[in-house]
């Protein structure tokens, strides 16, 4: 790359990193609450955006019903 090059990320990049961390953090911090209270919460961290809400619901379904994720797991640690 030279020097005039920009290594810069496009505003939907950031958009799609912003979303994707959302996502995982609503995601984990729902799983603390019971399972019959998941999605009110979820819907009360973004009320103004029911795609992100219904993703996130989603999501939680698969994990209850397939255990996509191991219980063992846990919340990635955090690169800040």
């Amino acid at each position: 790359m030279d020097s005039g090059q920009s290594m810069a990320i496009s505003r939907n990049e950031q958009l799609k990193i912003t979303t994707s961390e959302a996502i995982e953090e609503i995601f984990f911090s729902a799983l603390e609450h019971p399972i019959d209270q998941q999605a009110t919460w979820v819907k009360s961290q973004c009320p103004h955006n029911s795609s992100l809400s219904n993703e996130i619901i989603s999501l939680l379904d698969a994990h209850h019903q397939n255990g996509f994720l191991d219980s063992s797991e846990s919340k990635p640690e955090s690169n800040k």
